[in-house]
């Protein structure tokens, strides 16, 4: 998992100096396919950032804790006990994120409601079938 989050992050720094090209601006389709890849991209680089930067408070405390000042190590305990279960919270989010899409999930959708057969109360039904699934979509 840990080469794939490596990967995505050098895939971001290409895509982002690609971004900044005047070649690629004046190519509108293969700067939006670009920004769209960045767009998916970019929380899964940002959430693997915080990733390494919990690990490297994790080792950087454990360092403290072998030196002799007391002050120093019980920071250094506090701050391990702060961030010592962030590194596996953040590895579940991480492989949530790596899952592959569904590609319908881009796409749209189109519901009908109609009242059925029940005269008013379908009517009314349907009705709030509507303004539920308006609030949802909201």
């Amino acid at each position: 998992m840990l080469n794939k989050l490596d990967q995505l992050q050098n895939r971001i720094s290409e895509i982002e100096t690609l971004l900044v090209d005047s070649e690629t601006v004046k190519d509108i389709d293969k700067y939006t396919l670009l920004n769209k890849e960045f767009a998916e991209l970019k929380p899964i680089v940002d959430k693997f950032n915080e990733y390494n930067q919990v690990i490297k408070i994790i080792e950087d405390a454990n360092e403290i804790l072998g030196t002799e000042d007391e002050e120093l190590k019980a920071l250094a305990q506090e701050e391990i006990k702060n961030a010592e279960d962030k590194p596996e919270k953040l590895e579940k989010e991480l492989q949530l994120m790596l899952l592959p899409k569904d590609s319908a999930d881009d796409g749209s959708a189109y519901l009908e409601i109609r009242a059925g057969a029940g005269g008013d109360e379908a009517s009314i039904f349907a009705g709030d079938l509507f303004r539920m699934y308006t609030r949802l979509s909201e």
